[in-house]
């Protein structure tokens, strides 16, 4: 018979009716006042069209993973509705945006070691207005409730993410910025950011997480970019043990060229900000309190470093410029206060209450240095010194205010200017490893052509 198409088939039917709801869809719901990515503008797919269901104990990967999909590839972006929603292994594809209401919670829970979410490459990746929480914290680490891998505009913004057995946000070779975010409760790192290609992180809050904070890597030394700013942390354990590799509030390793200023950081078990390996790094402006080990430390092979305008208050050691040994040089340090040093470390019994340390082609000014049951100042460490200038300094309250390394093959040093107040031992001491060698170093610095230990004023 003319125009007899036989029986209709249900599943495309179904495809049918599937396809109007998502036209449907896009032409209807409006983002809810939200902020748009340039990349994104237009009218969003609601994923409850898509079969997306609220409060339900079934699993809705394969419902959301529709949405996304289809709303990528309209150039759209997906709206989720508050509610909870159990997920898995998300594939979020080249050009997702999606958003939550900014008037409700929308909650995804993840099961087992697998990520929440994984975005594996391209262009484009928008989330906001969205909580991601992880049911499991046992098993090997993996690579976070949000996993990220080789995004060249990043946009994380209002996201909430806690719990799960990794790290919150893990990124590789990924760049864009992650902002106004919510991480606590992590058994690794808040953010860890691998290999970065421009990456931001800003004004974000990090607390409770098990092995470090803020984490800017790379798999070899060279320039990354990151910039790592206005930020809350606190509540950094050490679970993972070690001496020095966990229990950061913001750890940098092989990165270049990093950007740390104006993070407020608290109750680290180690360091507030802590640079290893690293060329070209600026810590700045920064509030660090509570620290169990060394609060703002530049360690091993670094160079470049400079430290600036920072409060360090409550900690075992206040700055740390050291491993001259490992290559470590290069720095300047200025502007600082560091106050109320600890008589020990909670975490490392090898470490002595020191204002600040400095080894090698360092400038040390302006810094105020108060309350340390120890030295004030550590310039150099047996042969450990070289080119070390330390002028304009105030150091208060301390047993003694500055010792210089005289032991053999010690390089030169610079002191001078400096006022030194309230000692309980001695103003300026020359050190011999732990053996207290001078007294009165400025006095003595005859006997040392290699230092100048001058006009230095004591009270």
């Amino acid at each position: 018979m003319a125009g007899d198409r036989g029986p209709q088939n249900p599943r495309r039917k179904a495809a049918m009716t599937h396809r109007r709801h998502f036209l449907k869809s896009l032409i209807s719901l409006p983002l809810l006042g939200t902020a748009l990515p340039a990349w994104a503008q237009g009218n969003a797919v609601d994923a409850a069209d898509l079969g997306l269901v609220p409060d339900s104990n079934d699993d809705q990967t394969a419902a959301l993973q529709r949405a996304v999909n289809e709303a990528a590839n309209a150039g759209r972006g997906v709206y989720i509705s508050p509610g909870t929603y159990r997920i898995a292994s998300l594939d979020l594809p080249d050009g997702t945006f999606m958003t939550g209401s900014s008037g409700g919670t929308t909650r995804f829970l993840v099961s087992g070691d697998a990520p929440g979410m994984v975005f594996k490459g391209g262009d484009r990746l928008a989330l906001n207005n969205l909580a991601i929480e992880g049911l499991s914290s046992a098993g090997a680490p993996r690579e976070g409730l949000i996993a990220i891998g080789n995004a060249r505009d990043l946009s994380l913004d209002r996201v909430r993410v806690a719990g799960g057995a990794g790290h919150g946000i893990g990124l590789w070779r990924s760049g864009g910025v992650i902002s106004d975010c919510e991480i606590e409760s992590t058994a690794q790192s808040g953010i860890f950011a691998n290999d970065s290609t421009g990456l931001r992180i800003t004004g974000n809050r990090v607390a409770d997480c098990s092995n470090g904070g803020i984490l800017v890597w790379r798999n070899e030394k060279g320039y990354d970019g990151t910039i790592v700013t206005g930020n809350r942390i606190s509540g950094i354990d050490w679970l993972g043990g070690g001496n020095g590799q966990n229990g950061n509030g913001i750890n940098v390793f092989r990165a270049g060229g990093v950007i740390i200023s104006d993070n407020v950081m608290t109750d680290c078990a180690f360091s507030a900000v802590r640079l290893n390996s690293t060329s070209d790094c600026l810590i700045t402006g920064n509030l660090a309190r509570g620290l169990g080990e060394v609060a703002i430390f530049s360690e091993f092979g670094f160079d470049g470093s400079v430290i600036a305008d920072n409060i360090v208050d409550d900690a075992a050691i206040g700055i740390s410029i050291t491993n001259f040994d490992s290559g470590g040089r290069l720095a300047t340090c200025s502007g600082n206060v560091v106050r109320n040093i600890k008589s020990g470390s909670p975490v490392n019994p090898d470490t002595h209450p020191v204002g600040i340390g400095v080894e090698a082609d360092i400038a040390v000014t302006g810094n105020t240095i108060d309350t340390v049951p120890g030295f004030g100042m550590v310039v150099g460490w047996g042969p450990f010194l070289r080119n070390v200038a330390v002028t304009g300094n105030m150091i208060r309250a301390v047993n003694v205010g500055i010792g210089v390394s005289v032991a053999e093959n010690a390089g030169t040093a610079l002191v001078s200017g400096n006022v030194i107040a309230e000692v309980a031992d001695t103003a300026i001491a020359g050190m011999r490893w732990t053996e207290m060698a001078e007294r009165d170093l400025q006095a003595a610095s005859d006997r040392y052509p290699q230092l100048t230990v001058v006009a230095n004023q004591f009270s």
